[in-house]
């Protein structure tokens, strides 16, 4: 009869449960949910009183009152009945992906490290993947799989075998059940978000069992045949099987001769076998072929480090690997996760093929069989299961079993420093490559500071490491010694030679005196100052160079202004100075740029009206053509202002106020001291009759008992003949500052809305009339009991004394903001009282300046922002 081994999957079962969470309240929906789809769910549950076990239901204890359980719908319902049971919950299950298991295992870490340009990710080395074939065309597997073949006598397909054609024997290992791709992506895979242990490796595929997961122990033994007999033509080091049979306490070798022949053969070429030790959960036994003396037996450990609850492990055991939930590769395309000791071996068959590629690249030999199984089992995290075995096992770890190989001792190569002569001012910085593909750390070791002292270096680029130490580390004349350490992570150390170290004085410091960089001038002549500063005694040479030609040459002492004149050509300049001191040592300092500018800024474009209203804006633009201008200015009525500008154009606008002709001019200074300027007039007419209010500031809001300034302005081509203001049903005259501006003075009494009135006629009697209102506020009868009001002062806002209450005092209120407020006018001809106000905007106060062609003009705003230029 033949004998069948069957891949190692986990079959679901669909149950509908009775239960539902309108039911049970205390049980939680995830619960009802999973119950719908798995014959079994994990819980966790909350006694009321601790127990060990509710009606034949094991319970493990989980946290507190809490314990977990796997139950079916019956068992659930024996929980749901019991009156100890508070609360059943989903005990939630976290996936682990290749993306995790494969750091997990320090997988990506080596594959980062390089021997010269190549990585260490299997390249060079085929791992034989005996299972149920590959699906070729996925993307983990492009350019991967150098061949293909298929024994498979069983079918579940009728009469002949599982190979493509159904037949027993195929050069080609198509996947028909997915186990195979699966297995192949863990060990392997590179593309299509699948990235295995070893992405560098090529694939041997040979398909042994069918859609069902069958195989005969001949076709598993034809396979290890093959792929030991073709092991040179693809350098196959390592074979793993994801599959097995049978219950064994004790290596099976004589169970299965055959098979272990053919294992032993390859071993003695120099491959290695890995197989997974079965689903079972069992802690005393294994399957075929794990439990085959010479294989290594590869058990399951999850995300966190803990055994599988469905793997198998004894004293054969060898390994463990991630084996829980591993996201990889689907033979339909994709991916897909699964759960086994099948996704453990070929974790394990990846790092082998990745420690014999580190080996033959870096030490250009293979790893023995026995070099690679002592070096897996001795060199790993540890996994304690004391509760279910009795043993410690060991996980497969990466990086520790590369750096266990590593019988190199890493080369520290051009210890030096970046700077080749040292000087007192300067920091120092060490630097050295370490060649190593496990490096661990370099160091710096020296006695700059009189100690011997050790710092760790810094990684820059590749293997270059290096690190700084500061100027006030060391002194001026001070010799020293240092030298560069470096290991790996097998503890394998190299030093440098001890190299000393002379700390010099240093060239001379240079300070540029003058001109300023980026100085702009049309002076003829230029006179370069600098301050050459040395510790050494005895003069030096400085050199002055224009343009990168030195110009001349002078010779100074230390700490002294050296001077050079010259004659320059209308343009940009580059200057700097170099000084030699009598070490020989030579200083250079910054370079500084000088603007040479006789050309006087170029304008066009005036753009303004002739003719402008009384009280009507006047717009004013000029186009400039100047790199470096100082300023552009405007002056009118005696008064100076800067233009506003865009790039290249400038301008103002303004209110007219004056009738008749108006002169302005207009400056353009630039950084050199040119200037230019124009001349123009317009004429402003007045053939409104009457005058006009055209600005008024005042408070809109402001504190009882507060000064209320009000200031206006008020235009017309005939002289003011009154202009008068309103207060409270009394008329009393505005001072007037100039023909146009008039201020008044009043403190504001009462509480709630007021107003005042501004009125004003010229000289044949015409008026405006304008008014202003306001509020008045911090006073009593406001309804809001503010800062200076007490109970005693004012019941109305701040409620009546209570018995004993002394109404304590408060400090003053203060005065409101500028400009608002709801005000009207009329053009008509004014009679007293009845004027009102323009409402009011903010405006400025300018101090005015006599206009001047050479001089800079500035203006000095004392007002925060501008709503009519009172010109």
């Amino acid at each position: 009869m033949w004998k069948r081994i069957t891949l190692f999957l986990i079959i679901a079962v669909t149950l509908i449960p009775i239960i539902t969470s309108e039911e049970n309240s205390i049980i939680e929906p995830e619960v009802l949910e999973n119950l719908e789809e798995n014959p079994d769910v994990p819980v966790i549950i909350e006694l009321q009183t601790p127990k060990t076990s509710i009606e034949g239901i094991d319970l493990e204890h989980f946290s507190g009152n809490e314990y977990t359980a796997r139950v079916n719908e019956e068992e659930l319902q024996e929980l749901v009945n019991d009156p100890n049971v508070l609360n059943i919950k989903e005990d939630e299950v976290f996936h682990i992906l290749l993306t995790d298991s494969v750091p997990l295992i320090n997988a990506s870490t080596i594959q980062a490290r390089q021997s010269g340009s190549t990585n260490i990710t299997g390249i060079g080395q085929s791992i034989c993947v005996i299972d149920t074939g590959i699906n070729a065309s996925h993307a983990a597997f492009a350019g991967r799989i150098v061949a293909q073949k298929c024994f498979c006598a069983v079918s579940n397909q009728g009469s002949g075998g599982c190979c493509p054609g159904g037949i027993t024997e195929n050069n080609t290992a198509t996947d028909d059940q997915g186990h195979g791709t699966h297995v192949a992506g863990i060990t392997a895979g590179n593309g299509g978000s699948v990235l295995g242990v070893a992405p560098g490796a090529s694939l041997v595929i040979v398909k042994v069992a069918d859609s069902s997961g069958d195989a005969l122990f001949s076709d598993i033994t034809s396979a290890v045949n093959w792929c030991a007999s073709n092991s040179s033509l693809y350098n196959i080091s390592v074979i793993t099987m994801s599959l097995g049979g049978g219950s064994y306490s004790a290596a099976c070798d004589s169970s299965y001769s055959s098979l272990s022949s053919e294992i032993t053969t390859a071993i003695n070429k120099n491959i290695s076998v890995v197989a997974a030790s079965g689903n079972s959960g069992s802690t005393t036994t294994m399957a075929s072929p794990a439990c085959i003396a010479n294989v290594i037996s590869v058990s399951s450990t999850t995300k966190a480090d803990a055994i599988s609850s469905f793997s198998n492990r004894n004293a054969l055991t060898d390994l463990f690997a991630p084996g829980s939930s591993i996201t990889s590769a689907s033979y339909t395309g994709s991916t897909t996760s699964s759960s086994g000791t099948s996704m453990s071996a070929p974790h394990v068959a990846g790092v082998i093929a990745l420690m014999q590629q580190y080996k033959t690249l870096v030490e250009g030999r293979n790893l023995t069989v026995s070099e690679v199984n002592t070096t897996l089992a001795t060199n790993g995290t540890s996994i304690n299961d004391q509760s279910g075995s009795g043993r410690t096992f060991i996980r497969v770890d990466t990086r520790k079993a590369i750096g266990a190989i590593d019988t190199i001792f890493p080369q520290v190569i051009n210890p030096n420093t970046t700077q080749s002569t040292l000087f007192v001012y300067n920091n120092i910085t060490f630097q050295a490559n370490l060649t190593d593909v496990n490096r661990e750390q370099i160091w710096v070791e020296g006695n700059w500071s009189g100690a011997v002292v050790n710092y760790t270096m810094s990684r820059q680029t590749g293997d270059l490491y290096n690190f700084t130490i500061g100027n006030n580390s060391f002194s001026a004349g001070q010799v020293f010694q240092w030298r560069i350490h470096g290991n790996d992570t097998h503890n394998n150390e190299n030093t440098s030679s001890w190299y000393t170290a002379t700390i010099l004085t240093g060239a001379p410091r240079i300070t540029l005196n003058g001109p300023s960089d980026r100085t702009n001038t049309n002076n003829l002549s230029v006179t370069f100052n600098q301050t050459p500063i040395d510790d050494v005694s005895g003069n030096f040479n400085c050199s002055l160079y224009i343009n990168s030609i030195r110009n001349q040459t002078k010779t100074t002492s230390n700490n002294t202004l050296t001077e050079y004149r010259l004659n320059l050509s209308e343009g940009t300049t580059l200057w700097n100075v170099a000084c030699t001191d009598s070490d020989n040592l030579i200083g250079n300092s910054s370079l500084y740029t000088l603007i040479f500018d006789l050309t006087k800024p170029l304008f066009n474009a005036e753009g303004y009206s002739t003719v402008v209203e009384l009280g009507n804006n006047q717009s004013y633009s000029i186009n400039i053509t100047e790199t470096y201008i100082n300023y552009a200015n405007f002056s009118y009525l005696n008064t100076n202002y800067t233009l506003t500008n865009s790039s290249t154009n400038f301008s103002r606008e303004w209110t007219t106020i004056l009738n008749g002709t108006q002169n302005f001019t207009t400056y353009i200074l630039d950084r050199a001291g040119n200037l230019n300027m124009s001349t123009a007039n317009f004429t402003v007419n007045d053939t409104i009759s009457g005058p006009r209010i055209i600005n008024t500031l005042y408070s809109t809001s402001i504190a009882e008992g507060s000064t209320m300034n009000v200031t206006t302005w008020i235009v017309n081509g005939l002289p003011i003949s009154s202009a008068l203001i309103n207060v409270n049903g009394t008329n009393i005259s505005m001072g007037n500052n100039t023909q146009y501006n008039f201020t008044y003075n009043f403190t504001v009494s009462g509480c709630g809305s007021s107003s005042f009135k501004i009125f004003s006629n010229d000289t044949t009697n015409t008026g405006i009339t304008n008014t202003s209102s306001y509020t008045i506020t911090s006073c009593c009868g406001d309804s809001s009991c503010g800062s200076g009001e007490t109970c005693s002062s004012c019941a109305t806002d701040c409620g009546v004394c209570s018995s004993g209450s002394s109404g304590g005092s408060g400090g003053g209120g203060g005065g409101g903001g500028g400009g608002g407020g709801s005000s009207s006018s009329d053009s008509t001809r004014a009679n007293a009282p009845s004027l009102e106000i323009a409402q009011a905007q903010r405006s400025v106060t300018e101090t005015i300046k006599q206009a001047s062609p050479t001089e800079p003009i500035k203006i000095s705003i004392t007002s925060p922002d501008i709503a009519v230029s009172t010109i």
